[in-house]
């Protein structure tokens, strides 16, 4: 039985015989698996039973990185009662507008019926913040009531990745489900703390080998000048404070000391511009924004990047809750 492993000093314990068996859907990078290993539990202790993702290079992209016994393509295709249950199941719904939106409806449809289906002993369910809004209101309500029809015990909170040690603005909603019965203890778990106060921008300043040269003439070095132009307007030291210019945004802004949040898909010449050294972030960079390892640059070296790194979840943010469930598993 491997044991308790809880920010490397939980209490003693554990999970049942054998190693912890995990699952993901919409797993993108797998910030859930770098942040279930930063636990300390050792490998062996990790039984990957499955992943899913749409995107080829993603698909690729685990099964190099974290070698899933099963990689399903498409999660609104796959049948989940042909999947194996496992005991902590990780899913990320990209969208905000719950079953109005094409992609999330049909998303947590599947995510709903493998819970249902396999009844994990917990699961955590991360999507956009603004399905707390107004008028998602009705959807979450339904969600929730879904997820504990099913037999668990649902609890739901925003986290901010600013407030676990990242100068990265990313608001997730959470939802983490305990089996009532699998979980006796489930009521013991409790969200973890947030700090007030983020590192400095400058933190996670690396440079090296792999700093992005972009043309001048390039639109989105077009729209860095029109944002450069306003805050030498207003600052006279612009060009030496820590700026930030989200050139991901429809309508670029410039952030101070924080990185902002992904709000756009990005191309090739596109992403975050730091202006005290006049450059893109470089990959090693956008890892550290998210908390990632740096070994990810060598993986990535061998295939493509699913999608923009910096719109993952943060390793902070999921480690600490993760630490939390690991809490509640060790007294069950």
């Amino acid at each position: 039985m491997p044991k308790c492993a809880v920010g490397h000093g939980g209490p003693p314990g554990g999970w049942g015989s054998g190693p912890l068996s995990v699952a993901s859907d919409c797993s993108g990078l797998d910030s859930f698996l770098y942040a279930l290993k930063s636990l300390g539990l050792p490998p062996q202790d990790i039984s990957l039973e499955f992943c899913s993702d749409k995107d080829e290079h993603g698909q690729a992209f685990i099964r190099h990185a974290h070698r899933p016994r099963i990689m399903y393509t498409d999660i609104t295709k796959h049948i989940h009662h042909l999947a194996p249950a496992v005991d902590l199941y990780f899913a990320r719904l990209a969208q905000g507008q719950g079953w109005t939106d094409r992609e999330g409806g049909p998303v947590f449809q599947q995510v709903h019926s493998y819970i249902k289906e396999k009844q994990p002993k917990c699961f955590i369910i991360e999507n956009a913040h603004a399905f707390i809004q107004k008028r998602h209101m009705q959807a979450l309500t339904n969600m929730e009531t879904l997820l504990r029809k099913a037999g668990y015990l649902v609890t739901s909170r925003v986290l901010n990745s600013v407030h676990f040690g990242l100068p990265h603005s990313h608001p997730r909603l959470f939802f983490i489900g305990f089996h009532k019965q699998k979980c006796p203890h489930a009521r013991r778990f409790c969200w973890p703390p947030q700090n007030s106060r983020p590192p400095p921008v400058s933190s996670i300043v690396c440079g090296g080998d792999l700093i992005k040269t972009v043309s001048s003439k390039t639109p989105a070095m077009e729209e860095v000048a029109k944002v450069r132009k306003a805050l030498k307007t207003k600052y006279k030291d612009f060009d030496q404070q820590p700026f930030v210019i989200d050139v991901w945004r429809k309508q670029p802004r410039a952030w101070r000391d924080v990185v902002p949040c992904l709000t756009a898909q990005t191309t090739s010449d596109r992403g975050y511009y730091y202006l005290p050294e006049s450059r893109f972030f470089t990959l090693q960079e956008l890892c550290r924004l998210r908390g990632l390892p740096t070994k990810i640059i060598a993986e990535a070296n061998e295939i493509h990047l699913p999608v923009p790194v910096c719109c993952h979840d943060g390793v902070p943010v999921l480690r600490a809750v993760i630490g939390r469930v690991m809490h509640v598993f060790c007294h069950s």
